[in-house]
């Protein structure tokens, strides 16, 4: 369904953008059901850091 290997910039794989990608795709699926397969798999999302200032 999803391409995990992706060569997009690195911390693209949010939920929000997988369930829209999955969506736009045609699959009926939920932002938490994302978040759930996403903690099965091991996948976490880079979070940009804060920087003081």
């Amino acid at each position: 369904m999803l391409n995990i290997n992706d060569d997009r910039a690195p911390g693209w794989r949010t939920s929000r953008r997988i369930t829209a990608e999955l969506q736009e795709k045609g699959h009926s699926v939920g932002r938490y059901q994302v978040r759930t397969l996403m903690k099965m798999v091991g996948l976490q999302a880079i979070q940009p850091l804060r920087r003081p200032g």
